[in-house]
């Protein structure tokens, strides 16, 4: 994804085959208007704190931000995540533009579950620069304790900032459907976020599916 390219010799899990679904957006929330004429961003305003969230929730200080609630009661849910494969690779032309890093830089790239009571709801797939996450391993993020963000912040010393978000839908692909455990084709919410740390530099390039069966996707503005 992202043409990324795979040093020689490093393992390419087979996810690399997913091609990803061209559909058309969706209404999509920015910080100041709702528009449904295309690809509308989705701004945290600034300041924001996100080291003690990753999506369960993502609060700002002001009391905008996401969260996955439950389609049914309305309670706020509180996802288990679950890394799937994490790897290093080169910088493509799509993730060196989204991370601000020269084409061919090295990233860091991890798959990770979101679980509701144990039902999977989101697969996420994140990019990192690798200059600044050296030794972010598999084995590092199994025995991590609360979110990525805190994560980042007390490992590496990245305080996620702000964050953009685009929202569409797409359809579920086979190996997508096989993880998520939805049918083929079954619609799925994709949120594309951005996130930036001091000085407004993107330090994570994320690409989360959303199965919303049970769970709908808040956007909480004021």
């Amino acid at each position: 994804p992202g043409g990324d390219q795979h040093q020689p010799g490093a393992r390419q899990p087979h996810r690399q085959q997913q091609q990803e679904p061209v559909l058309q957006p969706i209404a999509a929330l920015s910080h100041q208007a709702l528009d449904i004429a295309g690809d509308q961003v989705f701004q945290v305003p600034e300041p924001v704190d996100l080291a003690g969230h990753d999506l369960e929730p993502m609060i700002g200080a002001d009391g905008a931000g996401v969260a996955l609630v439950d389609a049914i009661d309305g309670d706020l849910a509180h996802p288990q995540s679950v890394p799937l494969d994490c790897w290093k690779a080169k910088a493509g032309n799509e993730a060196a533009r989204m991370l601000g890093i020269e084409l061919g830089a090295p990233v860091t790239i991890l798959r990770r579950l979101l679980r509701v009571s144990g039902k999977p709801v989101v697969v996420d797939e994140i990019y990192l620069p690798g200059e600044i996450f050296q030794g972010l391993t598999m084995e590092v993020l199994q025995g991590a304790h609360g979110s990525l963000y805190s994560l980042f912040e007390s490992r590496f010393g990245v305080r996620m900032i702000r964050a953009e978000e685009r929202i569409r839908a797409v359809a579920a692909d086979r190996m997508t459907s096989e993880t998520l455990g939805v049918a083929e084709g079954v619609p799925l919410l994709s949120v594309e976020r951005v996130t930036y740390t001091y000085g407004d530099r993107p330090v994570e390039w994320r690409r989360g599916l959303y199965s919303t069966a049970e769970h709908y996707y808040l956007n909480e503005l004021n």
